[in-house]
This record gives C-alpha cells, sequence and structure tokens, in this order.
C-alpha cells in the first residue's frame, strides 16, 4: 500500500504539469487580444482630434461676419457724422445770409429815413422862408441844397415847383433807387413812376416801401 501512493503523487504531478500551459495559453490569448484594443482606442482619438481641428475654421467664418458687421455700423456711424456736420454747415451758411440779408435791408431803410429827413428839413426851411420873406418868395434849387444842409451828400434833391401855393420836391438816395416826394403842407409820398403813395413814419422798413411800390400802378392825376 505503501508502494502505491507515491504513482498516486506522480500521477498528480504529471496532471500538474500538463495544467500550466494551457494556462498559459489564455493568458497568451488574453494579451493578445487586449493588444488589439488599444489601435481601436486610438483610432477613434485620431477621429475625433480630426473632428476637432475642423471646428476652428467654422468659427474663424463666424468672426469674419462679425467684423463684417462692425465694419458696417462704423461706416454709417461715419455717414450720419458727415450728415450732421453737413447740416451744422448749411444752417451756419443759412445764418450768415440772413445775418447778411438783414444787414443789407436795415442799409436800404436807412437811405429810405434819410431821404425823408432831407425832405422835411427842406419843407420846414422854406416854410420859414415864406413866413419871413413873403409867399413870393421862391426856394429854389440853391435855397433848397442850403436847406438841407448835411444830407446833400447823400442824397440828389431835385425842386419841381419852388412857388409856395405848389411847392413840389423830390429826392433821392445815391445808394437807393426809390424816389421820395413833399409837398407844401409837408405831406410825404413815395413817387413810382408817377403814382404817389403817402407815407405815414418816417422810417419805413423795406418790406413796406416795395409792397407801395408794387400796389401803386397808376399814375397820379
Amino acid at each position: 500500500m505503501a508502494r502505491e501512493k507515491p504513482k498516486k503523487n506522480n500521477l498528480k504531478l504529471e496532471d500538474g504539469t500538463q495544467d500550466p500551459p494551457k494556462t498559459k495559453k489564455k493568458k497568451k490569448v488574453r494579451l493578445e487580444d487586449d493588444s488589439q484594443d488599444p489601435p481601436k482606442k486610438k483610432k477613434k482619438k485620431k477621429v475625433r482630434l480630426e473632428d476637432d481641428t475642423q471646428d476652428p475654421p467654422k468659427k474663424k467664418k463666424k468672426k469674419k461676419k462679425k467684423t463684417s458687421s462692425k465694419d458696417s455700423a462704423a461706416g454709417k456711424s461715419a455717414t450720419k457724422k458727415w450728415l450732421i456736420r453737413g447740416l451744422i454747415l448749411l444752417a451756419l451758411v443759412g445764418g450768415i445770409y440772413q445775418m447778411q440779408l438783414s444787414s443789407q435791408a436795415k442799409d436800404i431803410a436807412k437811405t429810405y429815413m434819410i431821404s425823408l429827413a432831407a425832405l422835411n428839413k427842406l419843407q420846414v426851411s422854406c416854410t420859414a422862408l415864406w413866413s419871413e420873406v413873403g409867399i413870393d418868395k421862391k426856394c429854389d434849387q440853391d435855397l433848397g441844397e442850403k436847406a438841407i444842409g448835411k444830407y446833400l451828400k447823400d442824397v440828389k434833391l431835385t425842386i419841381i415847383e419852388s412857388r409856395s401855393h405848389r411847392f413840389t420836391a423830390q429826392v433821392q438816395h445815391k445808394k437807393g433807387d426809390k424816389v421820395f416826394q413833399v409837398n407844401k403842407k409837408g405831406d410825404l409820398f413815395l413817387n413810382t413812376n408817377g403814382c404817389l403813395s403817402p407815407l405815414r413814419v418816417m422810417n419805413p422798413d423795406i418790406e413796406l416801401v416795395n409792397k407801395m411800390a408794387n400796389s401803386c400802378k397808376t399814375p397820379a392825376s
């Protein structure tokens, strides 16, 4: 019985020596399987990287669109600025033009006032002459020019009738085109080609005189 036991042990050992190669083969297969997996993962990673590299150009395109919108907005703001500047310039030019017109109107109105003042002084001087010397004395051109004094340098005086009962004189400013007239009573008129328009003020403006000249079309009788 003691001899038989070692045989069993030998059989076990033999069985035990046969088992490890099987396990080694299994391990080798597993290693091979494991070694095949990483390339797949690497491929997936490569594909993902390629996908990631394709995204930035899209972002760049979006950025280009944004810059174009910014450029258009900047262009619009620039045009608005130029328009505002143009409007300001037009307003300034219009203001200067209006100032020039108003200054010219004032200058013309001043010629009217000087002409009427000269006629008024002439009539007062001639009336004083007639009261002192007599109504038979004529207030002629020489006396009339002496009577208006300083106004003679600015106006042209014309004595139409020097006798007291029909005294008539006209004055035109050297810088103007309107003719004013006075009678023996001291009434002042605007003479437009023989048509007389009575004046109630000594300092009429240009609008009033032009209106009177346009409304007066028929010569006085």
